[in-house]
């Protein structure tokens, strides 16, 4: 907008000579004035405004008196007019020149303006520019990196395919080399091994020398000629097998199977049981302490009485199932060998025993065990139960381990003693079959049926004296009679054998002898283990017998009222039953 001229007027004219033109333009110039304040009002002009303020600070400071004059002469109006007026001119000329002079400090902004603009746009053009250079560095730079990365790359790739080529080369004469070694060391390998061939057949051919040269030595030194083994292997070998024994006993007897649950009387009425082992005629089928305790000790001495001959045989395998020509040749052979000096004893029965075990009938040992297991088993045969096949798979191993230690002494130098035959009463030597304890038992006076030990007769007493025979309902029964004799004698019972041994020892003193094994010392391989003649569990047994057939027959009166087609037989201890015909 083009400035506004001013019209001048005298300072002197007098306030009712202003027109309203004048004031118009007054009016214009302060708004013209203040549109430009509002328009300078820019942070980059502000200190330049500052200082045209202070600057104009005297002008305003006149204004301001001037007011004050305006405001005096309005009251002394008639008296000051010409001065007002005077001043009223001056301020506005003096405005005039001042707003002509913001005009052009405006202009000049403006131009400041547009210079500043200019120079953005001048330092934009500059920062795209040295953004363009500082990409073309960094893309030059870049170029120049990769460009020394190849250089050094072909430069390493160069050395090491250099180095490379070399340990090729080298690897290459080295392989070389051991395959020349190689060939060296196959060629001295092949005559080493023929040499070791030659060695290896001359070796045994020495071997064979040395063992014909041995065994023409042992048939001379009788040192040689049997092994010596210490009292300590035997005796944990006879541990073992009398833990074997036990072990059977207890798994497989201590119950009974539910067809002899039947039997009401002892188990010796059985003719194969009573025969095994006399124990059985004191042993019930119940399952008190007292019966288990009998048929473990009955089932214990069945098995100690058919390994007897084999552990009081020296040379032969003699089994309580033998023939009579086994016997003979034992015999025989026990007779050349009491005849004979200890030191030609030891020769003669290595040279015997190697000649025993090169004929069949007197090695095969599979044949001895199968028949001995046989034997035990039929003997056990009533009370195997469901467990037939697993007890002879037990009786072949206890037959084996007792087999093992009767070939050890075979040829031992040792002399091994088996006592079989315990005393009536126990002397201390033995260990005595345990009794069960049972504090509420009462022994009663029972006269023991009669059982072809040791003298007795062959039948029962009744409760009266007389003798029933063996068709009596009653012939089982062990009565009680107040005046009965003392009980009698019963035989005693072998449980496991008594086993002794004497042990060469060598000899400290410095004699001339032959051979320095000139001591034998005793040793207690296994103290036995007996059911003595005056034990009480004949006693306890023969009662516990008693109460079960007691407890049978009060059963059986008690159903006499019921119809029943069960018959008890007396006579042999079991229940028959009897189906009624028809028709």
């Amino acid at each position: 907008m083009p400035p506004t001229r001013t019209v001048r007027r005298p300072i002197n004219e007098p306030i009712s000579a202003i027109t309203d033109e004048s004031l118009k333009v007054y009016v214009d110039s302060l708004t013209e004035l203040t549109d430009c304040i509002r328009f300078l009002r820019l942070a980059e002009v502000q200190q330049r405004i500052h200082r045209l303020k202070d600057e104009a600070a005297p002008e305003l400071d006149k204004e301001d008196n001037i007011q004050k004059l305006e405001e005096a002469l309005a009251t002394i109006s008639a008296v000051k007019d010409k001065e007002i007026k005077r001043l009223e001119d001056e301020v506005i000329g003096k405005l005039a020149e001042e707003n002509k002079k913001l005009k052009e400090e405006a202009r000049a902004v403006e131009v400041d303006k547009e210079n500043i603009r200019s120079e953005k746009i001048e330092l934009d053009k500059s920062q795209k520019e040295g953004e363009k250079k500082l990409d073309e560095m960094k893309k030059k730079i870049e170029d120049e990196g990769k460009k020394y990365l190849e250089r050094e790359e072909n430069k390493l790739k160069k050395k090491y395919q250099d180095e490379a080529e070399t340990e090729r080369k080298n690897l290459q004469e080295r392989i070389q080399d051991l395959e020349k070694e190689k060939t060296t060391v196959d060629e001295s390998n092949k005559k080493m091994k023929r040499k070791l061939e030659r060695l290896d057949r001359d070796r045994r051919s020495l071997e064979d020398e040395n063992e014909e040269l041995r065994s023409k030595l042992a048939t001379l030194n009788p040192k040689m000629a049997v092994s010596t083994m210490s009292p300590d292997e035997y005796t944990g070998r006879i541990k073992h097998l009398h833990l074997l024994m036990q072990r059977f006993a207890a798994r497989f007897f201590e119950n009974v199977p539910d067809e002899v649950d039947l039997v009401f009387g002892p188990l010796g009425k059985n003719n194969e049981l009573g025969e095994a082992s006399g124990i059985f005629k004191y042993a019930s089928s119940g399952d008190t302490p007292v019966a288990i305790s009998l048929r473990k000790a009955a089932v214990q001495n069945l098995i100690c009485g058919q390994l007897l001959p084999l552990f009081e045989s020296k040379l032969l395998v003699a089994t309580s199932t033998g023939g009579n020509t086994d016997r003979q040749d034992e015999v025989i052979l026990n007779m050349i060998s009491s005849t004979l000096k200890p030191d030609d004893e030891k020769v003669w029965r290595g040279m015997t025993v190697k000649a025993l075990d090169k004929l069949p009938q007197f090695c095969n040992k599979t044949r001895v065990i199968e028949q001995m297991t046989q034997g035990i088993v039929e003997k056990l045969q009533p009370l195997w139960g469901a467990n037939g096949l697993e007890i002879r798979e037990k009786v072949s191993e206890i037959v084996e381990k007792a087999l093992e230690i009767w070939s050890l002494r075979r040829k031992d130098s040792c002399k091994i003693t088996i006592n079989s035959k315990p005393g009536p009463k126990n002397d201390r030597t033995w260990e005595e079959w345990p009794a069960v304890e049972d504090p509420s038992s009462v022994l009663l006076d029972f006269e023991f049926p009669g059982n072809g030990i040791n003298g007795h007769g062959h039948g029962n007493s009744n409760r009266n004296g007389s003798v029933n025979g063996p068709d009596s309902p009653t012939n089982f029964a062990i009565p009680l009679s107040p005046t009965t004799p003392a009980l009698p004698k019963h035989e005693s019972f072998v449980i496991f054998p008594q086993i002794t041994g004497e042990f060469e020892t060598i000899s400290n003193d410095n004699s001339n002898d032959a051979t320095p094994y000139n001591s034998r010392k005793p040793n207690v391989l296994h103290p036995g283990i007996a059911l003595f003649s005056d034990s009480r569990m004949f006693e306890m047994g023969l009662r516990d017998i008693r109460s079960l057939q007691d407890h049978v027959l009060s059963h059986k009166r008690g159903m006499s009222s019921i119809s029943s087609p069960t018959a008890l037989t007396m006579a042999t201890g079991s229940v028959q039953r009897e189906t009624p015909m028809h028709g």
